[in-house]
């Protein structure tokens, strides 16, 4: 087993760096409890999972001879993700969350080689899921075209 290149080592340090500078600005801000979240809340949760699973995978990475080259075709998934996210935070205001939330998901898991059925059934049931929890925790979310 070979250590990471050092570009890896690089990106999992700069993660690790970002997460802690996130933990630092969500900190200043009212954290409140699972029952009642505060602003400061989602920030800390997410920048603490950013920083813990930015630490295990800088140190689990090996590079093995054979996983030197980069899949065939992982560039245009990269850039099919990237431009899914970026049209996913402009249409979500006027299309709703429901519907933006469905779409990139099926994008996501079709990405992944995942069969239609399972997508289909993984992205509503996903979407539903993610707008029950969020609407329950108090959290106001674009209704868009389908007014919920």
């Amino acid at each position: 087993m070979r250590s990471a290149p050092r570009g890896e080592s690089v990106f999992g340090a700069a993660l690790i760096g970002a997460g802690l500078f996130a933990l630092y600005a969500g900190t200043g801000l009212p954290f409140g409890n699972l029952r009642e979240p505060g602003a400061g809340f989602f920030p800390v949760v997410i920048a603490v999972a950013l920083i813990l699973f930015a630490a295990f995978a800088l140190s689990s990475r090996t590079l093995e001879a054979d996983k030197a080259q980069a899949e065939p075709g992982s560039v245009a998934r990269v850039s099919i993700l990237t431009a899914m996210i970026a049209a996913y935070a402009w249409l979500l205001p006027t299309v709703g969350f429901i519907l933006c939330t469905i779409v990139l998901l099926v994008v996501l898991l079709r990405l992944g080689n995942v069969g239609w059925a399972p997508t289909i059934i993984s992205a509503t049931g996903g979407a539903a899921a993610c707008y029950l929890l969020f609407t329950r925790l108090g959290m106001p979310l674009p209704s868009g075209l389908l007014g919920f």
